[in-house]
This record gives C-alpha cells, structure tokens and sequence, in this order.
C-alpha cells in the first residue's frame, strides 16, 4: 500500500492533471487496462492475483493494451527477471528501493517525453 500511495504522488507531481489507476492486486489491474484507455502502467512484480509476468503477457495479448507502455518494480528480481519481462514485452524495470528521480525519468523515457 505505501509503495502504491508514494508512485501515485510521484506521478501526479511530475505528470500534473493526469488520471491515476491505482490497483491493489494484478486481476485488479488487468480489468482496468482491458477497460481503460491507459498511458503508462506501472507493476510490480510480486503482485496478488497476477504477477507482473502474468500481467504484462496479459497486456500484450489484449488488443486496448497492447501498446501501452509498462515499467516493472521489484524488491527481489534481477538480470534473469529483466530478460524474460523484456522478451515479453516489458519497457522497463526498476529494483526497489528506487528514487523517485529514477521512477519519473523512467515513465518519461518509456512515454517518449524524454
């Protein structure tokens, strides 16, 4: 929950005016980009219901979500998580703890901003 509440802030401040979906779960997160017209998703990688694997292969395959943009948090993953997230479409991944600085160039990067 912390860790959804500090991204959510982080996005607001350095993308103002923004619409945020905040999910508690992965199942949660998948209804709302099959639902949603989406800009950027971020996941995690350990996440209840879906893991972010399984969500971002399950973006990729629907239609509404197939381009969007997706940045992928962990606390435990590493090089082996990073190459099979990336093979399955995967923007970005970020090793927590991160910075926010971190957080926000990556979502700029990824939406072409920068």
């Amino acid at each position: 929950e912390a860790i959804r509440v500090m991204i959510t802030r982080a996005i607001s401040a350095a993308f103002p005016g923004v619409e945020i979906v905040a999910c508690a779960d992965g199942s949660a997160a998948l209804r709302a980009a099959e639902s949603q017209a989406l800009t950027l998703a971020i996941v995690d990688l350990q996440m209840p219901g879906l893991t972010g694997l399984e969500l971002t292969m399950a973006m990729r395959a629907h239609e509404k979500s197939r381009d969007v943009p997706i940045i992928v948090c962990t606390a435990v993953g590493g090089a082996a998580d990073w190459r099979v997230l990336s093979a399955v479409g995967a923007d970005a991944f970020l090793v927590k703890p991160f910075a926010i600085k971190a957080l926000v160039a990556t979502a700029k990067r990824v939406l072409g901003l920068e």
